[in-house]
């Protein structure tokens, strides 16, 4: 899920079974920290791998990637969010492919 690229997570999560669920939310939440929310609650600007998996999000409507990112953003970007999903604008900030040094997330761990 990382490819080592600055536009990803720093962190590489292990994926374990047991608690697979969890880790894959850990995950979401790592690329989604990138999101900002604009002051007027009207633009939603994600990290480009979005754009590229749209239809991950539900049908890939812009609808249905507002609603699936939201629960990520963090509370003051949820909190600008416009309560009218169908509002939102998306865009997304351009892919950088510099490598850089990645480190691995304990498993079971969302804070290393």
């Amino acid at each position: 899920i990382n490819c080592g690229s600055i536009s990803s997570p720093e962190k590489v999560q292990v994926f374990t079974s047991e608690d697979l669920d969890a880790q894959l939310d850990t995950a979401a939440k790592d690329y989604l920290e990138a999101a900002k929310v604009s002051s007027s609650g009207k633009t939603l600007t994600l990290p480009k791998i979005c754009q590229w998996y749209s239809n991950d999000f539900g049908r890939g409507r812009s609808v249905d990637v507002v609603r699936l990112s939201a629960k990520y953003l963090s509370e003051d970007d949820e909190n600008r969010l416009s309560t009218v999903l169908s509002d939102v604008h998306i865009r997304h900030y351009p892919f950088e492919f510099k490598c850089r040094p990645l480190k691995l997330r304990n498993p079971g761990s969302d804070k290393s």
